[in-house]
């Protein structure tokens, strides 16, 4: 009669571990038939939003080197780009990060106040502050599309040794920043 239980309870664990691991593979196989077509459309994505902080870039240093420009009118350039870029993350919310969405859209606010600054020290530091600010969206841009993971395997896979002056002094640079 044991025996006949330590069957029973044997076949019932058999037919439920095998319709468990059923289940995790199909799932899986599920997720691999999607990911390259999320991929693909993350990565557009985030090409998009790097192109457009790029831009956004070019209107910001605009606007925090031209100090004849009236404030109205420098809080004018910059509200439109931090709208585009917030307008732009709203529509992608489901592919994008929200921390980095986030971060980026708040990545160009305050460059409209450097002109107003009075002392040249100042102006200096709000506009460095959004450079960094910049600069840091697009390394989280690239960590987070998976761009920074393949060109350090790429670079490893070409042992490609690049070496100038140039590279070396920016290298110094990265490392006292770090």
């Amino acid at each position: 009669m044991d025996s006949a239980w330590v069957g029973v309870i044997g076949g019932l664990v058999g037919v439920l571990l095998g319709s468990g691991l059923s289940e995790f593979f199909r799932r899986s196989n599920r997720i691999e038939n999607y990911a390259p077509r999320v991929f693909e459309k993350r990565m557009q994505i985030y090409e998009e939003l790097f192109r457009k902080l790029s831009n956004g870039q070019a209107v910001a240093e605009d606007v925090m080197e031209k100090h004849e420009r009236p404030a109205e009118e420098r809080h004018a350039m910059i509200s439109a780009v931090v709208l585009g870029l917030a307008e732009y993350c709203d529509a992608n919310a489901m592919y994008l990060n929200e921390e980095l969405t986030l971060h980026c859209v708040g990545t160009f606010m305050g460059a409209e106040d450097v002109a107003s600054m009075k002392s040249s020290r100042k102006q200096e530091e709000l506009a460095q502050h959004v450079r960094e600010k910049v600069w840091s969206a697009k390394q989280m841009i690239k960590a987070e599309a998976g761009i920074e993971r393949l060109n350090r395997y790429f670079g490893r896979m070409t042992r490609a040794k690049l070496s100038s002056p140039l590279i070396d002094h920016y290298r110094r640079l990265r490392k006292e920043k770090e």
